[in-house]
């Protein structure tokens, strides 16, 4: 019976992790394992600034294609290996994921946090940093 219970809880935690992955598009996903920019930019907000941080290097209040420019640059000097969501989170209309980068250079932590605009979230923020 305490088996039971336990195989219970277990299924309802990761249950609740992959329904606020799904606030997570495949395509970002994807993007962000094939070094693709295309199929990330699709998810950048129109109507916003974007902060994004690659290594270290901030630009804060940036517009979409300025965002866009500076993760591709990231993408060209970085052959990126795979990627993997480890970690999300969801408050009011807003949420993040936490990712691992592996590249032909080294791991990095990727960070993206998006808004909820128009019943889809978008991305409102990118860091890209090295990983310890």
């Amino acid at each position: 019976m305490k088996l039971s219970r336990v195989t219970l809880i277990s299924i309802l935690f990761c249950l609740s992790g992959f329904m606020t992955a799904q606030n997570i598009s495949p395509e970002i996903i994807n993007g962000f394992k094939n070094g693709n920019i295309t199929q990330i930019q699709e998810y950048f907000a129109e109507t916003l600034t974007i902060d994004i941080k690659v290594l270290g290097i901030n630009k804060s209040n940036v517009k979409k294609a300025q965002a866009i420019e500076e993760l591709k640059k990231f993408f060209e000097a970085y052959s990126t290996i795979d990627f993997k969501i480890i970690h999300t989170g969801e408050r009011n209309n807003s949420s993040y994921a936490i990712g691992k980068l592996i590249t032909n250079e080294g791991e990095y932590r990727i960070t993206i946090f998006f808004k909820k605009i128009s019943e889809q979230y978008l991305i409102d923020q990118i860091k890209i940093e090295a990983s310890n």
